[in-house]
């Protein structure tokens, strides 16, 4: 297994610009899982291929050697193992993150090689099924075209000058054994009206990864291989900074889950500057008041729950359960 490490990223001849914003973690994990696709012969459950008549990519061991002339494996999902991408190529593949947390964060391995500008990877969100997808350079990126919203950071990706002659944003050029990282960050709390909402719901989050190339030729260049994806998420402890869950003045409330929909939480310092919000699997807010020692969702269905406890500049938020 890798290390969760950045890796040195080697450039050459094109030099493109990986995007890089900040990525938050902390000491404690909620969940981890890793999917290597190395060690791969069936597509596991959680990803989809493309269903075209002609699909361009392949799960097995590949052949080109820009892939087989490191270390890190040589095997993945890549676009096709033996040939070079084909022109016109517009194919992907879907990773289904099949319980999303708050705060997840989806790591990928990845190497690609591809006529700068002409062909590239970009990857893609959905929260609808696959019914509508975004860019992760849209709207809703930290760093990206509406700089300053909450929603999606990225650390060691495409930035917005990396793009296809069409302006799309995208993995292009040349890179090998990259890590690249997605973190959905309070962007599905919260429903809105607004166009420049970031809404995504806890079940059933989609990422495509999707390659792209013109009628540019060019019979030399291996494409994309990823031959991993990792998901991980954090106890989170903060809006803007990470504190160590050992020293928190926080403690996270009590039972959980709760027989009676009745939660207790603990003192907390300062209280009356915070205020607790309860939202529902669907984003929806359905409580708001000041901070106080339990909370009754009793009147409310069995289930997940979510909540925050904030004064404006520091932020706890966890998951409750109804049973």
């Amino acid at each position: 297994m890798k290390k969760a490490l950045l890796h040195l990223i080697v450039l050459f001849v094109i030099i493109p610009t990986i995007g890089k914003s900040q990525v938050y973690t902390s000491d404690s994990v909620i969940s981890y899982r890793i999917i290597s696709l190395s060690d791969s012969t069936t597509y596991p459950s959680n990803i989809i291929p493309d269903t075209s008549s002609s699909p361009l990519w392949q799960l097995g061991k590949t052949h080109k050697s820009y892939f087989t002339s490191y270390s890190a494996g040589i095997r993945g999902m890549v676009t096709d193992t033996l040939h070079p991408y084909r022109i016109n190529a517009n194919n992907w593949f879907v990773f289904k993150i099949d319980t999303l947390y708050y705060n997840e964060i989806i790591s990928f391995w990845h190497s690609y090689e591809t006529d700068s500008q002409h062909a590239g990877g970009t990857v893609e969100i959905s929260s609808d099924g696959g019914f509508t997808w975004q860019n992760i350079k849209g709207p809703c990126n930290q760093d990206g075209l509406h700089t300053g919203m909450s929603g999606i950071y990225t650390d060691s990706f495409y930035s917005l000058a990396d793009t296809l002659l069409t302006g799309e944003p995208c993995f292009t050029g040349k890179s090998k054994n990259v890590h690249s990282f997605i973190q959905l960050f309070e962007a599905f709390l919260e429903r809105s009206t607004s166009d420049t909402a970031c809404y995504f719901g806890y079940e059933g989050v989609l990422l495509r990864f999707r390659f792209k190339s013109d009628s540019t030729a060019d019979s030399s260049l291996a494409g994309w291989m990823i031959d991993s994806i990792a998901t991980v998420a954090y106890y989170w402890t903060g809006t803007g900074q990470v504190k160590n869950t050992s020293t928190l003045p926080f403690t996270p409330p009590n039972p959980n889950p709760s027989p009676t929909g009745i939660f207790q939480f603990a003192a907390i310092e300062n209280a009356g500057e915070y205020t607790i919000t309860i939202y529902n699997t669907m984003g929806a807010k359905i409580v708001q008041m000041p901070c106080c020692n339990m909370v009754d969702l009793s009147k409310f269905a069995h289930g997940w729950y979510y909540y925050r406890v904030s004064d404006g500049k520091n932020t706890y938020c966890g998951k409750l359960l109804w049973e």
